[in-house]
């Protein structure tokens, strides 16, 4: 015959008991207040570094749209810039033309203190915009100075190379701004 083996007194003392065990209510608790303690701290974390991240985007996005409207508005002063010295060119009557030559020497000195004012946002915009937007700026630069460099006969090529520069960079800066079109039905 083989001996039975007696249950331990602990483990009598566990399993006999009619009732819960006396320390199994504050156990229970402890578990949930600890549990719920770190799900809210868990959730105060996640909604903070949210709140943070918008609002460090936030803060970028006057930058941007100050510094990209300085840029837009400065090559559509290249571009009237341009026209102005091709109407100063075109003189019907001779004695007209000092004056012609004047407003022409105006409009190409103008042009090119506009695109000094685009090499000096384009520093700043660098910093502060994404590369999208950075790269449209450095496209304008580039048609800026073509079109002030542009001899008479290139300069109607010129501006209309340098128009869809200005449209990408708007385009770039609105959708870094998350600016949408309304469509009207």
């Amino acid at each position: 015959m083989n001996p039975t083996p007696s249950p331990s007194p602990l483990l009598v003392e566990l399993v006999g008991q009619a009732g819960p065990p006396w320390w199994g209510v504050p156990v229970l608790a402890g578990i949930f207040l600890l549990l719920g303690g770190f799900l809210g701290f868990l959730f105060n974390r996640i909604n903070e570094d949210r709140k943070a991240k918008r609002e460090h985007k936030a803060r970028w996005h006057d930058q941007v749209r100050v510094l990209s409207s300085k840029a837009i508005t400065s090559a559509r002063a290249i571009y009237q810039a341009s026209v102005d010295k091709t109407n100063a060119t075109e003189v019907p009557d001779p004695d007209d033309q000092p004056a012609a030559d004047d407003k022409y020497a105006k409009a190409n000195a103008k042009g090119w203190a506009e695109l000094d004012v685009l090499l000096e946002l384009q520093g700043d915009v660098s910093l502060v915009a994404p590369a999208s937007i950075s790269a449209a700026l450095l496209d304008v630069i580039e048609a800026s100075h073509n079109l002030l460099a542009s001899t008479h006969n290139q300069m109607d090529e010129s501006r209309e190379a340098m128009r869809p520069t200005i449209t990408a960079l708007a385009e770039a800066t609105r959708e870094y701004l998350d600016v949408e079109d309304e469509v009207k039905k």
